[in-house]
């Protein structure tokens, strides 16, 4: 949790001003991008297998049943997080392609990962 919430803080600051003035070049800041983008992959697989909490008539108990667990995430949070870790920086990168590296729309996406702090 300490690392997500360090990467999350992270997006916060970087992300947006990354998006609005810079376009995607390897450097450092690349680099850094890269391996914020495979701890919210990680994150994204991890969820599968986190326990929830389920309201019942004397409280809350926790879903400890695999499949739950991973239906309960499809249904909530899965999309954005899949769609937050697509790393489109990477994809223009290898294509070299520069109407990919330009795609500033597509960039917002990588906004999409301050959703997670709602969670």
């Amino acid at each position: 949790d300490t690392v997500t919430i360090v990467a999350l803080a992270y997006v916060a600051i970087v992300a947006p001003v990354q998006v609005a003035m810079f376009d995607a070049q390897f450097d450092a800041m690349f680099v850094v991008n890269c391996i914020v983008d495979l701890l919210f992959a990680a994150d994204l697989i991890l969820q599968f297998f986190v326990m929830y909490p389920k309201k019942t008539n004397f409280g809350y108990t926790l879903v400890q049943r695999p499949k739950l667990i991973a239906m309960n995430y499809l249904k909530s949070w899965f999309v954005v997080d899949f769609i937050s870790v697509i790393p489109f920086d990477f994809v223009g990168m290898i294509s070299q392609s520069e109407e990919m590296q330009d795609m500033r729309a597509l960039k917002i996406f990588r906004l999409m990962r301050l959703l997670k702090l709602l969670r």
